[in-house]
């Protein structure tokens, strides 16, 4: 009766143990899949580069215009527009502009050299992350 008992606490022991290692697998694949955080103009370029599979080695971003109401108004301000300079990987720099309808929505890229007309990118997403997310990212990092 005892080694029964013994056996049945071992086994929820173990079923407890395999669920557990279930969920953080199943948490790692959900870290490994989300997309990309988007909080500055510099990522948004990079994302769209990446999509096209558009090798660089440096973005190059100019002032903003109009730089003296971006200044003053913030995150508020909008269109805006933002000289970029794309340094390819073999050395070639190629010009172009980000336009956005407001500062961190309705962002479109234009670099005509590299067959970038108007293209469309995601809005850009705060910085801030959900605690559990956070804590997850530390666990998985940890190793």
């Amino acid at each position: 009766m005892e080694d029964a008992r013994r056996a049945r606490g071992w086994r929820m022991a173990l079923v407890a143990g395999f669920l557990a290692t279930l969920c953080m697998v199943a948490g790692a694949f959900a870290l490994a899949l989300r997309p990309p955080l988007l909080d500055d103009h510099h990522d948004l370029i990079v994302y769209a580069l990446e999509r096209r599979g558009i090798g660089y080695q440096q973005i190059i971003l100019g002032e903003m215009w109009p730089d003296q109401v971006n200044r003053q108004y913030g995150a508020q301000a909008g269109p805006i527009s933002i000289p970029v300079q794309v340094v390819l990987t073999n050395g070639t720099a190629t010009p172009g502009w980000l336009t956005c309808a407001a500062f961190e929505r309705n962002c479109r890229l234009t670099i005509t050299a590299l067959g970038l007309q108007s293209v469309q990118l995601p809005a850009m997403q705060s910085a801030a992350q959900p605690a559990w997310l956070a804590w997850l990212e530390r666990l998985v990092a940890s190793g």
